[in-house]
This record gives structure tokens, C-alpha cells and sequence, in this order.
């Protein structure tokens, strides 16, 4: 039966694609700007300009480019680069390494440290512990990601000097140096989602404490910490991963600010760098990855979902 609702929802994923595929098509197509301008010296030469125009395929009618496009991508072609001259699936596929890594380990880290303090905090509502994790999480909830960042590299990359303050290193070249680069990025992304997964798993954590089962288990004799790990903790925590899913995607394609304020290269700054280049085959191809990655991030959170809470059906 579970397979079943996994072939379910793997299904339910191909109309959200297609459809997410059509928005990103027409939202790049009502940018204003003429790409075939950029590329051309000389605007007052129609001639040239109608030529680029056809080698890029923008004189044809938009159903028809959309087609081609759409053909392209499954494909698995994502075109060249206008802007650059560079293939696409290449150009993005550095750039989402980096921000994939730095928002993967941005989120790891807020769950670690949310789940147990939203739990805690439900354990102990309307205690000091209740009281200090829900003002904590309301001020890191009210002070937006690059106020952080910028805090971030006045406290530990000017006063106290421990940090690099921009830049980026892969890992590759030099894993020591890279986690110093990455210090301060991942801090200023997970603070900032440490407040709102700590406020869903205390809210989820209250309404399983306040079950039958939870009532049962305490009256079997169970010991206040195998109560919360092994009855409280994995009901309470599916919506949180839902909501850690939703963030998870949101993060991938917001990290433009936190990319420009570090100068990290990744596909936040290349998206926006696209926009002002008016370079659509760039501009589709990240939208879409960052969309299908969201998608299916969101899938596989679906499927974890009965797994952890028996109490939703197949």
C-alpha cells in the first residue's frame, strides 16, 4: 500500500513540472529588454539585429519557442549561454553546487538545533525554558538574513578577526579554509530559520503532548525522556520537515542576497547577473533546477511523511 502512494505522489510531481516549466517560460519572456540588443554593437542596424533575433529563435511565435525549449529540457539540453557563450547546464551546474552546499548545511544545523529546543520548550511550556526559546525565536524571526550577515562579519570578521570576511573557497582546494569561508554564511542563513522551525515543532510538539497516547504512556510508568524521543518526537516532527522542505527551496533560489553580501558565486548571483544580461537560456535553466529541486525535496518529505506519523493514511 505505501508503494502505492509513493507511485501516487511521483506522479502527481509531472503536472507540477510542466506547469512550473510554463511560468518560468512566460515570466522570463515578460522581462523588459531585447537580449538580441546586448549581443549587437550596433542597434541601429536592423538587419543585424533581425539576424540575431532568428539565430537565438526570438522571432518565432512564442508557443513555438516554448516547444523548443520544453524539447530542449527534457532533453536534458539546457542551450548556450547568450551573454557568455558558455553551456548552460555547465555554467549552473557549478553555481548550484555552491549554494546547494552552503544551504544543505545551513538547514542540517537548524534542524538539529530547532527540533530539541521546540520539543523541550512544548515539555516545559509556560516555563523559563518555554518562555526564553519563544522570544528567541521571535527575534531571530524579526531580523532579516543580510542584517545578520552584515552583524555577522562586523562581530567575527573586523572586531574579533577570527573569520574571513567575503570570498569562497571550495572544498576541494582546501577543506579548512573552505568551512572558515562558509562560517558565516551558513550562520546567517540557519539563524534566521532556527526561529521559525523552533515555533512549528513547539506548536506540533503541544498538540501531540495533549494526546490519549501520550496520557497512556505516562501512566505505563515510561520515564519523561522516553516519552518525548520515542511516543512525542517522531509524530511532532513530519510538519516540521514540511515546513524545513518549503524553506529548503525558498533558501535555494533567495540566497542572492547573502551570495552578493559574501561574493559567493553560486546561482543566486548568476540568476541576477542573467536578469540584468537579459540572457533567458540562463535565467529558464536556473529558475527550473531550482524549481524541480524544491519539488522534489518536497516530494521525498511526502514520502517520509507516513513513515513517521501512523497516523496519516496511505
Amino acid at each position: 500500500m505505501y508503494w502505492q502512494y509513493v507511485l501516487r505522489r511521483v506522479l502527481l510531481t509531472v503536472p507540477t513540472l510542466l506547469i512550473a516549466s510554463t511560468l518560468v517560460f512566460m515570466v522570463v519572456r515578460l522581462l523588459p529588454g531585447d537580449p538580441a540588443l546586448l549581443i549587437v554593437s550596433d542597434a541601429q542596424d536592423p538587419v543585424l539585429l533581425e539576424a540575431t533575433r532568428e539565430r537565438l529563435g526570438l522571432n518565432k511565435p512564442l508557443i513555438v519557442q516554448y516547444a523548443l525549449w520544453l524539447r530542449q529540457m527534457v532533453g536534458l539540453d539546457m542551450g548556450v549561454s547568450i551573454s557568455t557563450g558558455l553551456p548552460v547546464a555547465e555554467l549552473i551546474g557549478t553555481r548550484f553546487a555552491v549554494t546547494a552546499r552552503i544551504v544543505t548545511i545551513a538547514c542540517l544545523v537548524a534542524l538539529l538545533l530547532a527540533v530539541p529546543l521546540g520539543l523541550l520548550a512544548a515539555a516545559r511550556h509556560n516555563r523559563a525554558l518555554d518562555r526564553g526559546v519563544m522570544m528567541a525565536s521571535i527575534l531571530l524571526l524579526s531580523v532579516p538574513s543580510f542584517w545578520v550577515a552584515l552583524l555577522l562579519i562586523l562581530l567575527f570578521g573586523v572586531t574579533l578577526r577570527w573569520l574571513p570576511t567575503v570570498g569562497y573557497v571550495s572544498p576541494s582546494e582546501d577543506l579548512l579554509l573552505a568551512l572558515k569561508f562558509a562560517v558565516m554564511p551558513v550562520l546567517a542563513l540557519c539563524l534566521t530559520v532556527i526561529g521559525q522551525l523552533a515555533r512549528m515543532m513547539r506548536s506540533t510538539s503541544l498538540d501531540v503532548l495533549a494526546s490519549d497516547y501520550i496520557l497512556f504512556a505516562r501512566a505505563k510508568g515510561l520515564s519523561e525522556q522516553a516519552v518525548l524521543g520515542r511516543h512525542a518526537l517522531p509524530n511532532a516532527l513530519a510538519p516540521t520537515l514540511t515546513v524545513a522542505g518549503m524553506i529548503f527551496g525558498a533558501l535555494l533560489g533567495g540566497a542572492a542576497v547573502i551570495e552578493t553580501i559574501f561574493t559567493i558565486p553560486g546561482i543566486g548571483r548568476l540568476l541576477v547577473d542573467s536578469i540584468y544580461a537579459r540572457d533567458y537560456p540562463v535565467i529558464q535553466g536556473s529558475v527550473l533546477l531550482v524549481g524541480f529541486v524544491y519539488i522534489m525535496v518536497n516530494l521525498a518529505v511526502d514520502l517520509l511523511h507516513p513513515l513517521l506519523d501512523p497516523r496519516v493514511e496511505y
